[in-house]
């Protein structure tokens, strides 16, 4: 009888464990809502937060949610399907302890195309439904990237959430 308590004990945890809020995979969205701007870098009369997949295949999909109102409630007439961005690959490096002295991840992407890529190992961490990168990454409303002159430190004001 014990031992059926603890095996029923041992799978529940370890389906809790995986069905965890603190996966990567899935669907995230940024909490800065951002005025957009015309080609001459006008503001218009148009905001967003950017929807960022990170799938189970290594692969991250982009594109700008489009809404009407400064606060990014009511949502604006989009394309079906959305408009994406630039993609790129990632892989889970797994877990480390960062220079924060918190709990996260190495994280590798890679974006670009055949002709220039650019790939970069640095940090993220998961708290309290919030995803957030190193400051070398940028997941923001309308730029998704790479930048070189950054620091692996923790942005945790551009943080992504479910």
């Amino acid at each position: 009888m014990n031992k059926i308590l603890l095996l029923i004990l041992t799978i529940t945890l370890i389906s809790c464990e995986n069905n965890s809020d603190n996966s990567l995979i899935g669907t995230w969205k940024t909490l800065a809502c951002q005025q957009a701007e015309d080609i001459n870098g006008n503001t218009i009369n148009s905001w967003s937060k950017g929807i960022y997949e990170f799938t189970n295949i290594g692969t991250i999909l982009f594109y700008s949610e489009p809404y009407s109102d400064s606060q990014c409630t009511n949502k604006a007439d989009a394309p079906n399907p959305p408009n994406y961005g630039p993609s790129a690959t990632y892989e889970d490096r797994g877990a480390v302890t960062l220079q924060e002295g918190i709990n996260g991840h190495a994280f590798y992407m890679s974006i670009g195309s055949l002709e220039s890529t650019i790939s970069l190992e640095a940090y993220y961490t998961i708290s309290n439904q919030q995803l957030c990168f190193s400051n070398v990454f940028r997941f923001e409303p309308f730029i998704f990237g790479i930048f070189t002159s950054g620091s692996n430190s923790i942005d945790f004001e551009k943080c992504l959430e479910k």
